[in-house]
C-alpha cells in the first residue's frame, strides 16, 4: 500500500501569494508513448513551450514518459533526445558542450536489459556555472564523483536512480555552487518509509524536494532527491498510481501551484509516479 501524501509548506503563502510577474505558462503530461510525446513535443513547441523535465519508464510491456513543458519569453534554444544508448547519449553530449549546450535532465531506464536515456540540454546563459554530468554509475562510482565534486565546490541538481537487471545505476547532474547558493541536501536508495522520514526532517529544515526520482531495483520501490534551502510554498507526492496523480495534479493546479519535477516509474507492471510542486 502506498503511501501518497507527503507534505505541505508554507501553508500560508501557498493559500495567499500571488503569481509572480516571471511565472512561466506550462504543460504537464504523463502515460506517453514516445511517439505521443515526439508528437506532444512539436504540438507545444509550435506555441512557444519548451520540455524542461522529462522522465521515462517501462510499463508492462510499454515504454511511457512523462514530462513538463514551459513557456518563457526570453528562453534559450533547447535540445531534447530520448532513447539513446549509452554510446549515444555520450556523443549527443559531447557534441551539444561544444556548441554551447549544458545538461538540464538526464533520465536513465532499462529495455530488453540495456539502458537507454532521457535528456534535456539547454543553451547555456553567459557567465553560467560550470555543470557536468555523469551517467552510468555504480554506488561506488557515485560515492567517488560525489566525494570528488562537493570537494571542488559543486552540488548536485539531479539524482535519478534506474535499473540495469538487478542492479542500480545513477544519472546525475552537477554544478558548480555560485555564491550565496542556498543550503542541499541529497539522498537516494531510499525505501518509501525511509523517503517520507527524510522529507518530513528536510521539511523542518525549511528544505524543499527540488529533484525527485522514483525507480524500482528488482521489484522494491526506491527513492532519490535533492532537497534545497526555499522560500516559496511547495507540495510533493510520491507512490501515487496513475488516477491518485492525475486527482493531485487537478487538485493542486486549482489551488495555483505548477508542476517542478513528474518522475514515472513502474511497480508490479503498473505505473507509479512522485512529483514536487511550487507556488512562485
Amino acid at each position: 500500500m502506498h503511501r501518497y501524501l507527503i507534505a505541505c509548506a508554507l501553508v500560508t503563502s501557498l493559500l495567499c501569494a500571488s503569481a509572480s510577474a516571471a511565472r512561466p505558462l506550462w504543460e504537464e503530461r504523463h502515460g506517453l508513448t514516445a511517439d505521443d510525446f515526439e508528437k506532444t513535443t512539436k504540438q507545444l513547441a509550435e506555441r512557444g513551450y519548451r520540455p524542461v523535465q522529462i522522465s521515462a519508464a517501462v510499463v508492462g510491456k510499454e515504454l511511457r514518459f512523462a514530462a513538463i513543458w514551459e513557456k518563457h519569453a526570453d528562453a534559450p534554444p533547447t535540445e531534447t533526445r530520448h532513447n539513446l544508448t549509452d554510446k549515444q547519449y555520450e556523443k549527443t553530449a559531447d557534441e551539444l558542450k561544444e556548441k554551447g549546450f549544458r545538461p538540464v535532465e538526464v533520465r536513465g531506464y532499462e529495455v530488453d536489459g540495456e539502458a537507454r536515456f532521457a535528456a534535456i540540454w539547454e543553451k547555456a546563459p553567459k557567465d553560467a556555472p560550470a555543470r557536468e554530468a555523469h551517467h552510468a554509475l555504480t554506488s561506488d562510482d557515485y560515492r567517488k564523483v560525489y566525494a570528488e565534486l562537493t570537494k571542488k565546490g559543486y552540488r548536485p541538481l539531479q539524482v535519478s536512480g534506474y535499473a540495469i537487471g538487478k542492479e542500480t545505476r545513477y544519472a546525475t547532474i552537477w554544478e558548480k555552487e555560485p555564491k550565496n547558493a542556498p543550503a542541499w541536501h541529497t539522498r537516494r536508495d531510499l525505501t518509501a518509509e525511509q523517503y517520507q522520514d527524510v522529507f518530513d526532517e528536510q521539511l523542518k529544515m525549511g528544505h524543499r524536494i527540488v529533484h525527485v526520482s522514483g525507480y524500482t531495483i528488482d521489484g522494491q520501490e526506491r527513492f532519490a532527491g535533492v532537497w534545497e534551502a526555499a522560500t516559496t510554498g511547495w507540495y510533493g507526492h510520491h507512490g501515487l498510481d496513475t488516477k491518485q496523480f492525475d486527482a493531485a495534479m487537478a487538485k493542486l493546479k486549482g489551488q495555483g501551484l505548477r508542476p517542478v519535477q513528474v518522475s514515472i516509474y513502474a511497480v508490479g507492471g503498473q505505473a507509479r509516479y512522485a512529483g514536487a510542486w511550487v507556488n512562485d
